[in-house]
Protein backbone atom coordinates (compact mmCIF):
# COMPACT_ATOMS: atom_id res chain seq x y z
CA UNK A 1 0.00 0.00 0.00
CA UNK A 2 1.59 3.40 -0.80
CA UNK A 3 2.58 5.48 2.20
CA UNK A 4 0.84 9.09 1.75
CA UNK A 5 3.33 12.15 2.40
CA UNK A 6 0.85 13.87 4.59
CA UNK A 7 1.06 13.39 8.37
CA UNK A 8 -1.73 11.94 10.38
CA UNK A 9 -2.84 12.22 14.26
CA UNK A 10 -4.95 9.04 14.29
CA UNK A 11 -7.40 9.99 17.32
CA UNK A 12 -9.24 6.46 19.00
CA UNK A 13 -12.03 7.18 20.24
CA UNK A 14 -13.30 3.92 21.63
CA UNK A 15 -15.81 2.23 23.36
CA UNK A 16 -16.00 0.43 26.26
CA UNK A 17 -15.75 -3.09 25.62
CA UNK A 18 -15.33 -2.81 21.81
CA UNK A 19 -11.65 -4.33 21.44
CA UNK A 20 -10.08 -0.93 22.54
CA UNK A 21 -7.93 -2.62 24.80
CA UNK A 22 -7.03 -5.48 21.67
CA UNK A 23 -5.83 -2.16 19.26
CA UNK A 24 -4.16 -0.33 22.35
CA UNK A 25 -2.13 -3.33 23.47
CA UNK A 26 -1.42 -5.13 20.12
CA UNK A 27 -1.82 -2.63 17.32
CA UNK A 28 -1.27 0.64 17.95
CA UNK A 29 2.28 0.27 19.65
CA UNK A 30 3.50 -1.58 16.05
CA UNK A 31 2.15 0.69 13.72
CA UNK A 32 4.85 0.85 10.75
CA UNK A 33 6.02 5.20 11.20
CA UNK A 34 3.79 5.69 13.79
CA UNK A 35 4.17 6.70 17.10
CA UNK A 36 2.04 5.73 20.02
CA UNK A 37 1.06 7.65 23.25
CA UNK A 38 -0.82 5.50 26.14
CA UNK A 39 0.72 7.74 28.50
CA UNK A 40 -1.84 10.79 27.23
CA UNK A 41 -4.94 8.79 27.54
CA UNK A 42 -5.63 10.92 30.55
CA UNK A 43 -5.40 14.22 28.79
CA UNK A 44 -7.14 12.58 26.47
CA UNK A 45 -10.20 12.21 27.92
CA UNK A 46 -10.07 15.40 29.56
CA UNK A 47 -9.94 17.11 26.24
CA UNK A 48 -14.07 16.77 26.50
CA UNK A 49 -15.19 19.18 29.73
CA UNK A 50 -14.24 22.53 29.07
CA UNK A 51 -13.74 24.78 25.50
CA UNK A 52 -10.30 25.22 24.54
CA UNK A 53 -9.48 28.29 25.49
CA UNK A 54 -9.85 27.09 29.56
CA UNK A 55 -8.22 24.00 28.57
CA UNK A 56 -5.41 22.38 30.87
CA UNK A 57 -1.95 23.96 29.78
CA UNK A 58 -0.76 20.32 29.46
CA UNK A 59 -3.30 19.37 27.20
CA UNK A 60 -2.97 21.79 24.67
CA UNK A 61 0.80 21.38 24.98
CA UNK A 62 1.09 18.05 24.94
CA UNK A 63 -1.55 17.12 22.48
CA UNK A 64 -1.22 20.29 20.61
CA UNK A 65 2.39 19.20 20.37
CA UNK A 66 1.71 16.50 18.15
CA UNK A 67 0.03 18.63 15.50
CA UNK A 68 2.06 17.90 12.05
CA UNK A 69 3.31 14.37 13.33
CA UNK A 70 2.46 10.46 12.97
CA UNK A 71 0.98 9.67 16.02
CA UNK A 72 -1.62 7.53 17.42
CA UNK A 73 -3.98 8.57 21.00
CA UNK A 74 -6.22 6.38 22.04
CA UNK A 75 -9.28 5.94 24.97
CA UNK A 76 -12.60 4.64 25.54
CA UNK A 77 -14.93 6.95 26.80
CA UNK A 78 -14.97 9.74 24.20
CA UNK A 79 -18.02 8.72 22.19
CA UNK A 80 -19.92 6.03 25.04
CA UNK A 81 -18.96 8.41 27.66
CA UNK A 82 -16.93 6.54 30.46
CA UNK A 83 -18.34 9.17 33.45
CA UNK A 84 -22.16 8.14 32.56
CA UNK A 85 -21.78 5.30 34.49
CA UNK A 86 -21.36 7.43 37.90
CA UNK A 87 -24.67 10.02 36.63
CA UNK A 88 -21.72 12.80 35.90
CA UNK A 89 -21.16 13.86 32.00
CA UNK A 90 -17.77 15.24 32.91
CA UNK A 91 -17.04 15.21 29.11
CA UNK A 92 -18.62 16.06 26.18
CA UNK A 93 -18.69 14.54 22.79
CA UNK A 94 -19.13 17.79 20.80
CA UNK A 95 -15.91 19.45 22.92
CA UNK A 96 -13.71 16.56 22.22
CA UNK A 97 -14.14 16.94 18.77
CA UNK A 98 -13.51 21.06 18.44
CA UNK A 99 -10.71 21.22 20.74
CA UNK A 100 -9.29 18.25 19.11
CA UNK A 101 -9.89 19.84 15.69
CA UNK A 102 -8.48 23.18 17.05
CA UNK A 103 -5.09 21.40 18.60
CA UNK A 104 -4.66 19.58 15.73
CA UNK A 105 -5.74 21.07 12.40
CA UNK A 106 -5.82 18.79 9.25
CA UNK A 107 -3.35 16.58 10.86
CA UNK A 108 -6.42 15.07 12.70
CA UNK A 109 -8.43 11.50 11.88
CA UNK A 110 -10.61 10.06 14.34
CA UNK A 111 -11.54 6.25 14.68
CA UNK A 112 -14.10 4.72 16.64
CA UNK A 113 -15.09 1.21 17.28
CA UNK A 114 -18.71 0.87 17.88
CA UNK A 115 -20.47 -2.27 19.05
CA UNK A 116 -24.24 -3.05 19.07
CA UNK A 117 -25.84 -1.12 22.10
CA UNK A 118 -27.58 -4.76 23.27
CA UNK A 119 -24.64 -6.82 23.32
CA UNK A 120 -21.97 -3.63 24.70
CA UNK A 121 -24.31 -2.98 27.57
CA UNK A 122 -24.50 -7.19 27.92
CA UNK A 123 -21.10 -6.88 28.03
CA UNK A 124 -20.09 -3.96 30.05
CA UNK A 125 -22.35 -6.11 33.05
CA UNK A 126 -20.39 -9.41 32.67
CA UNK A 127 -17.09 -7.53 32.88
CA UNK A 128 -18.00 -5.60 35.76
CA UNK A 129 -20.58 -7.22 37.49
CA UNK A 130 -20.71 -6.14 40.85
CA UNK A 131 -19.67 -2.47 40.03
CA UNK A 132 -23.05 -2.26 38.06
CA UNK A 133 -25.32 -3.74 39.80
CA UNK A 134 -29.05 -5.46 38.33
CA UNK A 135 -29.41 -4.58 35.11
CA UNK A 136 -33.29 -4.91 35.58
CA UNK A 137 -32.81 -1.38 37.20
CA UNK A 138 -30.61 -0.43 34.27
CA UNK A 139 -26.89 -0.19 36.08
CA UNK A 140 -28.44 2.12 38.83
CA UNK A 141 -25.69 1.26 41.31
CA UNK A 142 -22.61 3.02 41.88
CA UNK A 143 -19.85 2.47 43.95
CA UNK A 144 -19.45 5.23 46.87
CA UNK A 145 -16.13 6.39 46.06
CA UNK A 146 -17.68 7.94 42.24
CA UNK A 147 -20.39 9.32 43.91
CA UNK A 148 -19.90 12.99 44.82
CA UNK A 149 -23.50 13.58 46.80
CA UNK A 150 -25.48 11.40 48.81
CA UNK A 151 -22.90 8.37 48.73
CA UNK A 152 -24.60 5.80 50.24
CA UNK A 153 -28.49 6.64 49.89
CA UNK A 154 -29.33 7.53 46.10
CA UNK A 155 -32.04 6.12 44.38
CA UNK A 156 -31.67 8.14 41.10
CA UNK A 157 -32.03 5.67 38.39
CA UNK A 158 -29.13 6.40 35.88
CA UNK A 159 -31.31 5.02 32.63
CA UNK A 160 -31.35 8.18 31.15
CA UNK A 161 -28.19 9.01 31.26
CA UNK A 162 -26.85 6.02 29.96
CA UNK A 163 -28.96 5.61 26.91
CA UNK A 164 -27.77 8.78 26.05
CA UNK A 165 -24.05 7.76 26.28
CA UNK A 166 -25.10 5.05 23.59
CA UNK A 167 -26.72 7.08 21.12
CA UNK A 168 -23.84 6.97 18.81
CA UNK A 169 -25.71 8.76 15.90
CA UNK A 170 -26.16 11.56 18.79
CA UNK A 171 -22.30 11.82 19.47
CA UNK A 172 -20.78 11.46 15.94
CA UNK A 173 -22.55 14.00 14.27
CA UNK A 174 -19.87 16.83 15.82
CA UNK A 175 -17.23 14.32 14.27
CA UNK A 176 -19.40 14.75 10.53
CA UNK A 177 -19.96 18.42 11.17
CA UNK A 178 -16.16 19.41 12.24
CA UNK A 179 -14.09 16.90 10.27
CA UNK A 180 -15.92 15.96 6.88
CA UNK A 181 -16.83 11.67 6.55
CA UNK A 182 -13.33 11.55 4.25
CA UNK A 183 -11.47 12.15 8.36
CA UNK A 184 -14.01 9.78 10.45
CA UNK A 185 -13.37 6.03 10.30
CA UNK A 186 -16.90 4.26 11.89
CA UNK A 187 -15.50 0.62 12.45
CA UNK A 188 -17.44 -2.16 14.20
CA UNK A 189 -16.79 -5.00 16.53
CA UNK A 190 -18.93 -7.11 14.82
CA UNK A 191 -16.95 -6.72 11.76
CA UNK A 192 -13.88 -7.52 13.75
CA UNK A 193 -15.50 -10.77 15.44
CA UNK A 194 -16.98 -11.77 11.56
CA UNK A 195 -14.52 -10.32 9.18
CA UNK A 196 -11.25 -9.57 10.43
CA UNK A 197 -9.58 -8.82 6.88
CA UNK A 198 -12.41 -6.72 6.27
CA UNK A 199 -12.18 -4.75 9.72
CA UNK A 200 -8.10 -4.45 9.01
CA UNK A 201 -8.44 -3.11 5.71
CA UNK A 202 -10.09 -0.34 6.54
CA UNK A 203 -7.78 -0.02 9.50
CA UNK A 204 -5.03 0.23 7.23
CA UNK A 205 -6.35 2.63 4.93
CA UNK A 206 -6.43 5.29 7.75
CA UNK A 207 -2.38 4.25 8.40
CA UNK A 208 -1.76 3.88 4.94
CA UNK A 209 -0.15 1.15 5.59
CA UNK A 210 -0.88 -2.22 5.47
CA UNK A 211 -1.25 -3.51 9.63
CA UNK A 212 -3.43 -6.77 8.66
CA UNK A 213 -0.33 -8.82 9.84
CA UNK A 214 -0.15 -7.06 13.25
CA UNK A 215 -3.25 -8.67 14.19
CA UNK A 216 -3.17 -11.66 16.68
CA UNK A 217 -5.82 -14.36 15.27
CA UNK A 218 -6.02 -16.27 17.97
CA UNK A 219 -9.22 -17.11 20.17
CA UNK A 220 -7.29 -15.21 23.21
CA UNK A 221 -9.62 -12.62 24.88
CA UNK A 222 -7.89 -9.38 25.80
CA UNK A 223 -9.74 -7.76 29.16
CA UNK A 224 -12.60 -10.01 28.77
CA UNK A 225 -13.48 -9.98 32.37
CA UNK A 226 -11.90 -7.51 35.34
CA UNK A 227 -9.71 -8.59 38.32
CA UNK A 228 -11.59 -6.97 40.25
CA UNK A 229 -14.64 -9.45 39.88
CA UNK A 230 -12.97 -12.66 39.81
CA UNK A 231 -14.17 -14.01 42.99
CA UNK A 232 -17.70 -13.87 41.99
CA UNK A 233 -20.12 -16.77 42.06
CA UNK A 234 -20.33 -18.15 38.39
CA UNK A 235 -23.23 -16.99 37.43
CA UNK A 236 -24.80 -13.18 37.97
CA UNK A 237 -26.33 -11.81 41.59
CA UNK A 238 -28.85 -9.44 40.69
CA UNK A 239 -29.19 -7.07 43.67
CA UNK A 240 -31.24 -3.84 43.95
CA UNK A 241 -29.60 -0.67 45.27
CA UNK A 242 -29.86 -0.93 49.40
CA UNK A 243 -28.99 -4.93 49.19
CA UNK A 244 -25.39 -3.92 47.13
CA UNK A 245 -24.76 -1.38 49.94
CA UNK A 246 -25.41 -4.07 52.48
CA UNK A 247 -23.16 -6.29 50.72
CA UNK A 248 -20.05 -3.92 49.58
CA UNK A 249 -20.23 -3.71 53.51
CA UNK A 250 -20.28 -6.94 54.20
CA UNK A 251 -17.38 -7.68 52.23
CA UNK A 252 -19.18 -8.83 49.37
CA UNK A 253 -20.19 -11.90 51.56
CA UNK A 254 -23.70 -11.33 51.39
CA UNK A 255 -23.95 -12.38 47.42
CA UNK A 256 -22.28 -15.80 48.52
CA UNK A 257 -26.27 -16.33 50.09
CA UNK A 258 -28.59 -14.44 47.71
CA UNK A 259 -29.85 -16.33 44.42
CA UNK A 260 -28.33 -16.02 41.51
CA UNK A 261 -29.03 -16.37 37.12
CA UNK A 262 -26.95 -16.31 34.25
CA UNK A 263 -24.74 -13.44 33.99
CA UNK A 264 -25.80 -10.41 31.86
CA UNK A 265 -28.96 -8.93 30.56
CA UNK A 266 -32.00 -10.92 29.63
CA UNK A 267 -33.11 -11.43 25.61
CA UNK A 268 -36.25 -9.44 26.56
CA UNK A 269 -34.14 -6.76 27.93
CA UNK A 270 -31.59 -6.80 24.59
CA UNK A 271 -34.42 -6.83 22.42
CA UNK A 272 -35.81 -3.46 24.70
CA UNK A 273 -32.24 -1.95 24.20
CA UNK A 274 -32.41 -2.67 20.73
CA UNK A 275 -35.71 -1.50 20.08
CA UNK A 276 -34.30 1.92 21.70
CA UNK A 277 -31.34 2.30 19.36
CA UNK A 278 -32.98 1.06 15.88
CA UNK A 279 -34.13 4.76 14.43
CA UNK A 280 -30.31 6.61 15.91
CA UNK A 281 -28.48 3.88 14.04
CA UNK A 282 -30.55 3.71 10.71
CA UNK A 283 -29.23 7.35 11.21
CA UNK A 284 -25.92 7.05 11.88
CA UNK A 285 -25.39 4.33 8.60
CA UNK A 286 -26.70 6.65 6.72
CA UNK A 287 -24.55 9.62 7.46
CA UNK A 288 -21.66 7.91 7.14
CA UNK A 289 -22.96 5.33 4.35
CA UNK A 290 -22.26 2.35 6.56
CA UNK A 291 -24.06 -1.12 6.23
CA UNK A 292 -24.72 -0.90 9.84
CA UNK A 293 -28.05 -3.70 9.31
CA UNK A 294 -25.93 -6.39 8.10
CA UNK A 295 -24.82 -6.91 11.75
CA UNK A 296 -28.41 -5.62 13.07
CA UNK A 297 -28.15 -2.50 14.17
CA UNK A 298 -31.64 -1.63 13.10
Amino acid sequence: MATSMQTKVVVHGGLEKAASTFLQQRIFPNVPNYQYFPELRPLLIEIGTAHWTHLKKDIVTEIGGLSGSNSILSSEGLICLERAYDGQFTSRSDLTIGNLAHLLGDSLHFVVVLRRQDTAIDSMIRYKQRYLADPKSFMVDFPAKRTRVSAMWDYRSLTSRLLQSYNYYHHMIPAFETLGPERVTVLTHEELANKPDAFFARLSEVFDTDIGKLADQSAEKVNARSAKYSDLPQDYVPMPHFIRRLNNLSGNRLEKFLPSRKSGLTEEMKREILDIFRESNRQLSDLFKLDLNEYEYF
